[in-house]
């Protein structure tokens, strides 16, 4: 699924067909809601270990991450540095690999492959310095927008009387900005995997095609975020609750505490990422469909494979 292969179909029109086939996990045709929404349940009976190890072993990552910075956390300033720029960037390039990763196993899904974790892994053959940059340049344009945000909200606490528009306007900003970025760069590392393109080529496609649906686009990552929020936090936070009963009245609470973080942050990394990178996958796909006549040449692949086995 390289830069030769089917997923880099030039543009040519929108295609749609009542009796679209469906090898996999959708039918080849432009995808409504509830067939975005059936798909990844769908995706996950062809490709749930894989996810979901993906997601385990990610949010282990980034749970010991957080433990060695609460372990070793003095109050320097060069320290809380570390924390506030360098951990978040850690974890946005740890989350575009997985997501990348993942794509692969949802892709594949998509002409009926089941996909084991090696074969999620295989996709990522030359990805890596991609995926890490542009996890890298995502990130930090949340960052920077942070800073922004929280320099009019200070400079608008110290103004009187324009002070309160000020941190209104901050505000907005914040969360009309979050969206905007959100959107245009939600495709990055399902491009930078199945297109098999340079960052700077996988940043600037998929803000073209986050373009021509951004409403869509929005909709559909608020409503599988609420639902993977939902599916991943509720366990969490039955787990939280209840080790913070059996530890209350240990005076080993803390370290206790912090062996958990790990623990809880590999269970909601676990099932929160069938759900984003399944509903980030099919929406790249199906604008695809939509808009670059990618179905014809998704069902001609699908054909071959049959006629493989």
């Amino acid at each position: 699924m390289g830069a030769d292969g089917y997923y880099s179909a030039a543009p040519q029109g929108g295609w749609r067909a009542p009796g679209a086939p469906r090898p996999g996990s959708v039918p080849l045709r432009p995808l409504d809601l509830g067939d975005l929404m059936i798909g990844v349940a769908r995706t996950l009976r062809y490709a749930w270990p894989a996810m979901v190890g993906l997601g385990l072993a990610a949010g282990l990552i980034t749970g010991l991450i957080q433990v060695a910075c609460v372990w070793n956390g003095p109050t320097h300033w060069v320290f809380g540095w570390f924390q506030w720029l360098v951990v978040p960037l850690l974890g946005g390039m740890i989350s575009q690999l997985v997501m990348g990763a993942a794509a692969t196993g949802v892709s594949r899904g998509v002409l009926g492959e089941r996909s084991r974790l090696a074969d999620c892994f295989s996709g990522l053959r030359g990805r890596i310095p991609t995926l890490l940059m542009t996890g890298f340049v995502t990130t930090g344009l949340g960052l920077l927008l942070t800073v922004a945000t929280t320099v009019l909200f200070r400079l608008g606490r110290s103004l009187y009387p324009i002070g309160g528009l000020l941190v209104l306007v901050a505000m907005i900003g914040f969360v009309v900005g979050c969206a905007y970025l959100a959107v245009h760069l939600a495709f990055a590392p399902v491009v930078a995997v199945l297109e098999q393109s340079g960052w700077h080529r996988t940043l600037a496609r998929s803000w073209q095609l986050a373009g021509l649906a951004p409403w869509r686009v929005l909709g559909v990552l608020l409503l599988t975020g609420m639902v993977a929020g939902a599916v991943a936090l509720l366990p969490a936070y039955f787990l939280v609750a209840t080790m913070s009963l059996a530890v209350a009245r240990s005076s080993a609470a803390f370290g206790f505490g912090l062996a958990s973080v790990p623990l809880i942050s590999g269970i909601v990394w676990a099932l929160a990422v069938p759900l984003a990178s399944s509903s980030v996958t099919l929406l790249y796909i199906d604008l695809r469909m939509r808009h670059e006549n990618l179905a014809p040449a998704l069902a001609q692949a699908a054909a071959a494979r049959r006629l493989q086995q």
